[in-house]
């Protein structure tokens, strides 16, 4: 279970790039926190309890045996754990801001919605490489002409049940902590899983142009971009529908067809649902999203419509990063983070309060770390010989881009404004916990000796 020779054989550039993030966290951590005449805040030394803890989970995952996490009734067990959290949370969890996210565990809480993506990136890691050669055989199957769909189809998914199992995994832990609710984190977990389908694909050359003929079908029925303009008062509607913008997305999509050598079938498919998705937008907007999360989504679309609230929040994060400028105001030396103007500077908002603080030269210097982290992790997948060890790097690489394209995206104005926490920056146990986590997972497939595994 535990090889402890694997402590020696971390890749070190991984371990630099963790001490760097821990300094840059804790020391946003304090500076956000920190009151004149008060002394260290509590909040900065609950942090470095947590980077302790973590760093000691870290270090104990990286000693496992991968071929643990291969194992079902491993995976089975984990997921089980998460389940129970996921469900208590909504009974019994916290109320933060009109959201229920965190137990309560003594001193500690935690939030059973960050540690369900590891549960989702090691369970979809170990069933897709397993079953890869098994799953590319019946697509095969079912793109024969002289195959019988139906037959080929009940046999695939005979054969396959544990890939029909993720998938409820996947559903669930969504399901579970949209109701929260946590739409980001929601979100987050089913990209993940849609990312790392997406790396098995042996041609993703054509998963990439259906994606594209989908939303060739969504702007056909929303008319995003249109052609009226150009008409000079022409009318070329019928129906509701633009025949110009119709002639020329049906030629687009012959097009992407021809090039990536997708049948037309399926493209007509990919269209439609492009085509539907609109409607199916517009009910999860009337029945699927709480006030709340519609109040988010409103203040991105239409800031003027909450002054108060979303919009003021996205406006003092913006100042705050603006005032940076190039080289900063200086350590403790934040004007919207230390006086309470910029909302959640530990948290939501500790990009723009860093940025402020160490203005456009701090802020390259955390981006760019993150990008050598990103890259070290998906080229310590590279050289692994086992698809699983792989998948599981690229599964934590794409959680930690998602956490960082979607926080900063968020503090710039370019997102809606969700929960979601810096990784290893923003305050909060569960964060660096998952996250540490997820970097000891790399370390323990980096280190993993070379040894071949039986295919189930």
């Amino acid at each position: 279970m535990f090889i402890r020779s694997k402590l020696r054989h971390q890749n070190p550039v991984i371990v630099l790039l963790i001490v760097i993030l821990a300094i840059l966290g804790l020391t946003n951590v304090f500076s956000t926190t920190f009151v004149q005449g008060q002394g260290v805040s509590p909040d900065f030394w609950d942090q470095v309890i947590f980077w302790i803890l973590g760093a000691f989970i870290y270090l104990v995952v990286s000693t496992l045996d991968t071929r643990m996490f291969q194992e079902l009734k491993i995976q089975i067990a984990l997921f089980v754990i998460i389940l129970v959290g996921l469900i208590a949370v909504l009974f019994v969890g916290d109320v933060v801001n009109g959201t229920r996210r965190w137990l309560s565990l003594g001193a500690f809480t935690l939030q059973p919605s960050e540690f369900a993506k590891l549960v989702i990136i090691t369970f979809t890691a170990s069933v897709f490489t397993t079953n890869r050669q098994i799953i590319l055989t019946h697509l095969k199957k079912l793109s024969r002409k002289k195959e019988k769909v139906r037959k080929s189809l009940m046999l695939s998914l005979r054969e396959n049940w544990r890939v029909l199992l993720n998938i409820l995994i996947v559903i669930i832990s969504v399901f579970l902590t949209w109701k929260q609710p946590s739409l980001g984190n929601a979100i987050i977990m089913f990209s993940i899983w849609g990312l790392m389908l997406m790396s098995f694909v042996p041609r993703p050359r054509q998963v990439y142009s259906g994606i594209l003929v989908v939303l060739i079908g969504l702007n056909l029925s929303m008319q995003i971009v249109n052609f009226s303009g150009i008409y000079n008062g022409f009318d070329l509607s019928f129906a509701g529908i633009d025949l110009g913008l119709a002639a020329v997305s049906l030629i687009l999509v012959l097009i992407i067809g021809k090039f990536a050598r997708i049948k037309p079938l399926i493209l007509v498919i990919a269209l439609v649902c492009g085509v539907l998705l609109a409607n199916m937008a517009s009910f999860g907007w009337a029945h699927l999203l709480s006030p709340y999360q519609q109040s988010r989504i409103t203040a991105y679309l239409n800031p003027e419509s909450d002054p108060l609230g979303s919009y003021w929040q996205v406006e003092q994060s913006k100042i705050a990063i603006a005032s940076g400028q190039i080289l900063g105001k200086g350590f403790l030396q934040g004007t919207q983070s230390s006086t309470g103007l910029l909302p959640f500077p530990q948290t939501d908002f500790a990009y723009a309060a860093f940025t402020e603080q160490f203005g456009l030269v701090g802020s390259m210097f955390m981006l760019g770390t993150y990008y050598l982290l990103i890259i070290t992790i998906l080229k310590a997948g590279d050289i692994q010989k086992e698809n699983f060890g792989r998948a599981l790097c690229t599964g934590v690489a794409i959680m930690f881009a998602l956490n960082i394209i979607i926080n900063v995206g968020m503090n710039l104005g370019l997102m809606p404004v969700t929960g979601v926490p810096l990784p290893l920056i923003s305050y909060g146990g569960s964060s660096v916990f998952v996250n540490l986590i997820g970097l000891g997972l790399v370390q323990m497939v980096y280190s993993q000796p070379q040894i071949k595994t039986k295919s189930r």
